[in-house]
């Protein structure tokens, strides 16, 4: 995605239609088209096919997802982690201190279909708690792209004097949590939280 590689863009099977509606557990934060700018502007290609035409709903994931079950991100939305709130977007109950109130490995399922984009800025990340899975099958055809979202706004101004590949540090990243150790840990006895 970084430099517009050739042969990787967002597809769909159908023209895509903001109706106003987002799967269950994220909320309507507004369209593309109102966002960004129609996908008309789109400089480098990122959409492609019938997802280049019609507006997408752009729907916000949840602060936390920490229930067992599937928060499932379809490809005919557009997702936005809330801008610069860390650590963002959790899945599961596993990045607290094991010892925290509320602390759980909960099963909880972030699937994410070929063909989706997520956009994030600031702190804010996507966060896979231990004891949680994320399931994001892409494809050269219809990749993930997990991005930051002054990328895309610079893809879609409709100005050519604008640079399309932002600079790293747009956004937190993607974040999985194990069991590994952490130089980062402070205090004695018990691991700082995160």
């Amino acid at each position: 995605f970084f430099g517009g590689t050739a042969g990787t863009a967002l597809s769909g099977a159908s023209v895509p239609v903001a109706d106003g509606s987002c799967p269950v557990g994220t909320t309507l934060v507004g369209n593309f088209a109102a966002l960004f700018g129609p996908l008309s502007n789109d400089e480098t290609g990122l959409f492609s096919g019938t997802a280049a035409t019609g507006n997408y709903d752009v729907c916000r994931l949840p602060a936390r997802f920490g229930s067992a079950g599937t928060l499932a991100l379809t490809n005919d939305n557009v997702y936005e982690i809330e801008a610069d709130s860390f650590p963002g977007a959790v899945i599961g109950n596993g990045d607290l201190q094991r010892t925290a109130v509320g602390y759980a490995e909960t099963p909880s399922v972030l699937s994410i279909e070929p063909g989706t984009l997520v956009y994030a800025s600031g702190r804010s990340a996507l966060v896979i708690g231990r004891g949680a899975q994320i399931i994001a099958n892409g494809t050269a055809a219809a990749p993930i792209v997990l991005t930051s979202r002054t990328q895309i706004a610079n893809r879609f101004d409709a100005s050519s004097a604008t640079s399309t590949d932002a600079a790293a540090g747009g956004w937190a990243g993607l974040a999985l949590l194990g069991r590994a150790p952490d130089s980062q840990c402070t205090g004695t006895g018990q691991p700082a939280d995160f």
